[in-house]
């Protein structure tokens, strides 16, 4: 047992199975804005019966925003952890550098794509959003102020990188702030009081905005719970006696919470409505975190989902994924109206297949002809 908390504590983990979650969700989003973002387009069988439950049960898949949180405050602690039980203390500044050049370069150019070249090309909009917002990694209070009034969906998806940006800020005041301390334990037990506090702060503040539709979805505020039950589940890497229980949970046990899970999503807009909606993301953000560690760790699960063929490749392509996608939907849509392809469901799906086949060949160019190289450079800041 010795041994193997020194490998918990000093051996860097490879988690298996989250680039394919990851690419999964993204892919979920996907196929969400290729049915909202183009839906005045398609002609009359986009109001069919059957049609509208399957739209009604695609909006689900919004629930891919709260994974991306919870993945991201899992995987940031983890690291910053790791580091700091490695080497006893963490280099803030080479933690932010490594962030700046993973997520700066994509976001950089989607936001003077938007605001400097989209305008001047066919078929371009000027938008109204706010240039010094979004240079300020404000997107996200952005469209809370001015999104409901502004049509280009593309500088939309840059508000969970936002977030984000500020979840790593916050982290890296608060690593400032123990890296003076030595003992394990008591650096994990405030890890979790901070992560405990973050989430009750954020829970208040939804239920002081509960009337804000816009708020509850886009403030950093409102999703800070997300990053903190991935925080804590991060926590329970570093606790064999938990990894231990999810090695050897029971296909049964597992398969029961993927159905509950199913039934949960299927059913939620049922629970929390009125004055509820504040709480809507907490259950979803513990079954996530529950699902990291099912699949990074138990050797009983019925599916790996790194078994679908290409799929942890095509895991390294998220971001840019998820970051152009908006854009060739944007274009296509306009082709196929033009073209009066919007009659058949056939063409719906000739559409999904087309943006998803020039949004992933884009995301391949992006990553390993760019974002690959940038990349290369955090080895100088580790």
């Amino acid at each position: 047992m010795n041994e193997q908390n020194n490998d918990i504590f000093n051996k860097p983990y490879f988690f298996p199975n989250l680039n394919s979650l990851r690419f999964i969700c993204a892919f979920l989003l996907f196929l969400f804005h290729n049915m909202t973002f183009t839906k005045n387009i398609w002609g009359d069988f986009y109001s069919n019966t059957y049609f509208t439950l399957f739209l009604s049960l695609l909006n689900k898949v919004l629930f891919s925003v709260n994974f991306f949180f919870v993945v991201s405050g899992f995987l940031i602690t983890y690291l910053l952890l790791h580091e700091k039980f490695r080497t006893k203390k963490v280099k803030i500044g080479n933690f932010l550098m490594r962030r700046i050049l993973r997520i700066w370069p994509l976001y950089f150019i989607l936001v003077v794509f938007g605001f400097f070249i989209f305008p001047y090309l066919p078929n371009g909009i000027q938008t109204v959003h706010e240039l010094w917002r979004f240079s300020i990694f404000l997107s996200n209070i952005d469209e809370i102020i001015v999104g409901m009034n502004d049509p280009l969906n593309f500088l939309t998806v840059s508000w969970t990188i936002s977030v984000e940006e500020h979840f790593y800020f916050i982290w890296a005041l608060f690593f400032m702030g123990i890296n003076f301390l030595k003992n394990k334990l008591s650096i994990m037990q405030l890890t979790l009081l901070f992560n405990s506090c973050l989430f009750l702060f954020s829970i208040i503040y939804r239920i002081n905005h509960n009337d804000s539709e816009r708020i509850l979805y886009y403030h950093t505020f409102s999703v800070l719970g997300d990053l903190a039950i991935g925080s804590i589940t991060a926590l329970a890497v570093f606790k064999p006696q938990i990894i231990i229980y999810f090695k050897n949970l029971s296909r049964l046990k597992i398969i029961f919470f993927y159905l509950f899970s199913i039934i949960y999503f299927i059913g939620e807009g049922f629970v929390w409505k009125g004055n509820l909606i504040a709480f809507n993301r907490i259950i979803p953000s513990i079954i996530f975190g529950i699902l990291i560690l099912e699949q990074v760790y138990s050797l009983n699960s019925p599916f790996k989902v790194d078994q679908i063929p290409y799929i942890n490749k095509a895991g390294k392509l998220t971001y840019g994924f998820y970051m152009f996608h908006s854009i060739f939907i944007y274009y296509w849509a306009i082709y196929f109206e033009n073209h009066q392809l919007t009659s058949s469901i056939l063409y719906l799906f000739l559409f999904i297949g087309i943006t998803f086949t020039s949004t992933y060949f884009c995301s391949y160019i992006s990553y390993y002809y760019f974002e690959e190289k940038i990349l290369k450079l955090k080895k100088y800041f580790k």
